[in-house]
């Protein structure tokens, strides 16, 4: 599994089923079944995402390609790693969108590019 799949798969140790492939009942029945085995904080974090769909429209982005788009989305979510010095949480909605966006093998190189430290767009590093 590749590190952009894993990140999609996985919320912590919360292993994320196809959420977005799931009707309400069913997705009433994760969280039933998620009660008592995680704290009610997390369970809310949990549903909270569950709910949330695709990155919504954007009149920067009019047209049928969605290049640029996908590449605005990742950049703004690097960026907010940046400015809350990596906090995943703080920057889960951009991610959302940058991942629900862009094509998996455009995640997987930047990913490799930023880890490389010659991605072209913006520059973090949890190591900074």
């Amino acid at each position: 599994v590749s590190a952009v799949g894993a990140q999609r798969a996985s919320f912590g140790s919360f292993e994320q089923p196809h959420w977005h492939k799931m009707n309400a009942q069913q997705m009433r029945e994760v969280v039933e079944g998620l009660k008592g085995k995680v704290s009610p904080e997390r369970l809310e974090w949990i549903v909270t995402r569950m709910n949330m769909g695709t990155t919504p429209k954007d009149n920067r982005f009019p047209t049928m390609n969605q290049m640029n788009h996908c590449w605005t989305r990742y950049n703004e979510w690097v960026l907010c790693l940046k400015e809350t010095e990596g906090d995943e949480e703080a920057c889960f909605q951009r991610q959302k969108y940058a991942w629900s966006i862009c094509p998996n093998h455009w995640l997987e190189k930047w990913e490799e590019g930023r880890s490389e430290g010659v991605f072209p767009g913006v520059q973090y590093s949890s190591d900074d």
